[in-house]
């Protein structure tokens, strides 16, 4: 790797660090600016609360003593005018980038005796000797021969590095290996045989990229700038300056990802654009397609691609303006484009694929056409500032997580009965309260999460309360179960901690496994005549005294492990309850739920 950036530094003089008696021997920071740990004491601390963090900036050189065993993950970072690291022998294991954020490090040292690692070659890196891996770079790196694999993070967000030659031998490169880096030029050897999608993850100064021609799987013909899958002409890794050869047939998925793209024209010959290729090309703002392309198209100078025969929009740019004709979002289009503020769909789009506006951090609200039908899976996630929704007046399904992690929404409006998807609204910490109108349906864990959620009303039609549904809802204090439920499902209530009476109406005929366990502050829960089991663990950890309105059961529900009967299930885990039972039950009660509890035999409801 060739580093042409140089790094001017000042030499920052400092006395001499006043050591605490118990530091003494320890650690020392000389007034040449050299900071040496002595021995292993400070493994169980976060590395902000080393003694010497505070001085982190004025060091720039650490030698870490012989006996040494560890280096955690990111023991180091952010050591701003750190030059030098010297290893010793003693150091077995190397967490993932040990020193992100230290961008004027120009030289690692590992001790020649070293067994595990070694710095051959004066490589200024980290090398796993017996996996020929690479897995700590700086902005000194050459890298040497001899190895194989270019590590996991290996130059995670290193701001200091130029153009890097990979040399000759290395036949994969790994997870996030350059990712956030400000890597500007990127030269493969022809031993290459694969490189992870996230490789070069939003290395947006990246505008180079060559790979030797006599490569037997990829090539950058035409000095495209761009790494190309020889086998199907796929486009597999593009930058900033890449321009799509007219002999490419595919563009892979996330093959432009956050690389500070400004304008791509798609040739004729594509014929296929995988998910997420362009996603998180923020600076994107001009995009067209050849118009003999038989596949997309780029209509009404829309600086969009859309599919022509499903009128799909598939890639947008910030200038994108959606024509009238196209009726589908496509899959991640808008993906984590988060200089969004706002959109205008057409009054035609009936279908918004999963992912479309997902990670969109800077849209505050959404507004849909009222012909959206289908909501797909994850369509709005982790858009963490929508404070408000309406639901389109057609919506016919709502798909798993379409807003999970919206954490800012307050408000959510629905204008007609919808099936709602698991774990739809979940982690909407905001959310504080809901209707949902009847002959909706709601999936597992649809509102898991909503900790700030204190009302929401059920459709009187409702057959089941899924699994987690209201799991971690802190805030709820009273629930009414509708009459038509038949079913509370696992976990339905976990973790509520505030709900303090709950009502559960003539029908409920089985009450899951831990479905209301960790519900501490519980004081209250009427039990129908027509519930038939209850669940292992479904009041653990409610508070003692609970008081159980069962008069009107004239059975004792039976115990339940799963959907078996069994003798091992015990949904009173931790807690003695106060049980309300017939009178003339007490035999039967003991008998079924033991003689933990404190019954109390009523001749008619007092609840």
């Amino acid at each position: 790797m060739i580093i042409k950036k140089l790094f001017i530094l000042c030499c920052l003089a400092l006395p001499a660090a006043n050591l605490s008696a118990k530091d003494k021997g320890q650690w020392t920071l000389s007034e040449d600016s050299v900071l040496t740990i002595a021995i292993d004491k400070y493994s169980g601390y976060k590395a902000n609360e080393y003694p010497w963090y505070a001085q982190r900036l004025a060091i720039r050189k650490i030698v870490i003593a012989e006996g040494i065993k560890k280096i955690r993950k990111e023991e180091f970072a952010g050591y701003d005018n750190l030059v030098c690291i010297e290893i010793p022998s003693s150091v077995t294991s190397i967490s993932a980038r040990p020193f992100v954020g230290c961008n004027r490090l120009t030289t690692i040292t590992v001790s020649p005796q070293n067994k595990k690692f070694d710095s051959r070659d004066n490589c200024n890196a980290i090398i796993d000797t017996k996996d020929k891996e690479l897995i700590v770079g700086c902005n000194g790196t050459v890298v040497p021969g001899g190895i194989e694999k270019i590590g996991d993070e290996a130059f995670f967000g290193y701001q200091g590095l130029d153009m890097v030659t990979i040399s000759e031998g290395v036949k994969k490169i790994n997870d996030k290996a350059f990712a956030e880096s400000s890597l500007r030029g990127i030269e493969l050897p022809s031993t290459l045989e694969k490189f992870s999608a996230s490789a070069f993850e939003r290395c947006r100064d990246l505008q180079i990229i060559r790979i030797a021609p006599n490569n037997a799987l990829y090539d950058s013909r035409d000095n495209c700038n761009a790494i190309i899958e020889k086998k199907d002409n796929k486009l597999a890794l593009g930058c900033k300056a890449t321009v799509i050869p007219n002999s490419v047939a595919k563009i892979k998925a996330f093959a432009f990802e956050g690389r500070g793209l400004y304008s791509i024209d798609i040739p004729a010959s594509v014929t296929k654009i995988e998910n997420f290729a362009f996603a998180g090309c923020d600076d994107l703002e001009s995009m067209s397609v050849d118009a003999q392309n038989s596949v997309f198209d780029s209509r009404d100078n829309c600086n969009g691609i859309i599919n022509t025969k499903e009128n799909c929009l598939v890639a947008r740019c910030k200038n994108t303006v959606i024509p009238y004709s196209v009726s589908e979002i496509g899959y991640g289009a808008f993906y984590r484009c988060q200089s969004l503020t706002e959109f205008s769909l057409p009054e035609n789009i009936s279908v918004i694929r999963g992912s479309a506006f997902e990670g969109c951090t800077g849209l505050t609200n959404i507004f849909l056409p009222d012909n959206v039908k289908r909501i797909d899976n994850g369509a709005f996630s982790n858009c963490t500032n929508v404070t408000e929704v309406v639901l389109p007046k057609y919506l016919n399904t709502c798909g798993e997580k379409a807003f999970e992690n919206c954490q800012s929404l307050k408000l959510v409006s629905f204008q007609k009965p919808a099936n709602i998807g698991a774990f739809a609204f979940s982690n909407c910490k905001s959310l504080n309260e809901i209707f949902i109108p009847d002959g909706s349906t709601l999936g597992e864990g649809v509102f898991n999460g909503c900790t700030n959620l204190s009302y929401i009303g059920l459709p009187r039609d409702l057959r089941e309360i899924s699994p987690r549904l209201f799991e971690q809802c802190r805030s709820l204090s009273e629930m009414f179960i509708p009459g038509n439920v038949q079913h509370i499902g696992n976990s339905a209530f976990n973790n509520c901690y505030n709900l303090r009476k709950v009502e559960l109406c003539e029908g409920v005929r089985t009450i899951g496994d831990d479905a209301f366990t960790n519900c501490s502050n519980m004081h209250i829960i009427k039990l129908p005549s027509t519930l038939l089991a209850i669940g292992h663990n479904a009041f653990k950890n409610c508070r003692n005294g609970l008081e159980i309105h069962a008069e009107a059961c004239f059975k004792p529900a039976r115990f339940y492990l799963g959907k078996q009967l069994s003798a091992n299930a015990n949904p009173f885990n931790g807690i003695r309850a106060k049980v309300f039972i017939p009178r003339g039950s007490l035999a039967e009660y003991i008998a079924s739920w033991g003689d933990k509890h404190d019954y109390i035999e009523v001749d008619r409801p007092r609840y």
